[in-house]
């Protein structure tokens, strides 16, 4: 049976995410794209003039801090490729973390800068940084600058659902696995796709049938594992 992909992502990262499922796997499944965030900027009222090094972890982080006066930021932090390559376009130094916000944290406090830094981020999100920077030593504030709003399941998504046939879910955050695992109850076997082991814990409810942890927590691996999934799956098939 041809396995369909459920893409979650938010739309602006998912439209390119499927096409790449799409190329790879010619023909081999079906893709749906079903957001279960959607991202809300916000106002920043904080002030942050003194700020001379941003943090970024995600390309929505990126895409909030272009709305923001950078013109005194020396520096952006970014947890990986993906995201120093989008910072590019801020006009300020990027330094490339090693994908994670763990490693990048550590980067930081290896190079003892003592600068003023500002975690440009979403309201929800796993682990702190600054906590982390201000027990090193260093000066962090948090500056919350979108949202990420929990929306269902499109209608689509929701009637492959509860077919017979294999669904693969590629998840990028915990705050998307979390959301899934408050759904209704599905009878399609899931496959789960998970970018890092904090997205697998933060979708621990989910009952999949199986479930495969991303060699590295980027986009590249999260494709490589869901075409592999992919291939796997239809092995055989008439």
């Amino acid at each position: 049976m041809t396995p369909t992909v459920i893409v979650t992502r938010p739309a602006a990262q998912a439209e390119a995410f499927a096409s790449a499922i799409m190329q790879r796997c010619a023909g081999a499944c079906d893709v749906i794209l079903a957001p279960l965030i959607e991202i809300a900027h916000l106002p920043v009222t904080q002030d942050i003039d003194a700020v001379t090094d941003i943090i970024l972890t995600s390309a929505n982080g990126v895409t909030a801090a272009a709305e923001l006066n950078l013109a005194h930021v020396q520096r952006a932090w970014c947890v990986g490729p993906k995201t120093s390559a989008m910072a590019q376009t801020l006009g300020v130094e990027t330094i490339q973390g090693p994908g994670d916000a763990s490693g990048l944290l550590a980067r930081i406090l290896e190079g003892k800068r003592q600068g003023v830094f500002a975690h440009i981020r979403g309201r929800h999100a796993r682990g702190d940084i600054c906590a982390g920077l201000n027990a090193g030593g260093e000066d962090c504030r948090t500056v919350i600058a979108y949202d990420q709003a929990a929306r269902p399941l499109s209608i689509a998504a929701q009637s492959v659902l509860k077919d017979e046939k294999p669904v693969v879910f590629p998840l990028f955050s915990p705050r998307t696995a979390t959301i899934l695992s408050e759904q209704d109850l599905f009878t399609a076997p899931l496959h789960c796709v998970m970018m890092s082991d904090a997205v697998r814990l933060a979708g621990h409810a989910i009952n999949a049938v199986s479930l495969t942890i991303a060699a590295r927590p980027d986009e590249d691996a999260m494709l490589e594992a869901t075409v592999s999934l992919v291939k796997r799956l239809t092995q055989g098939r008439d």
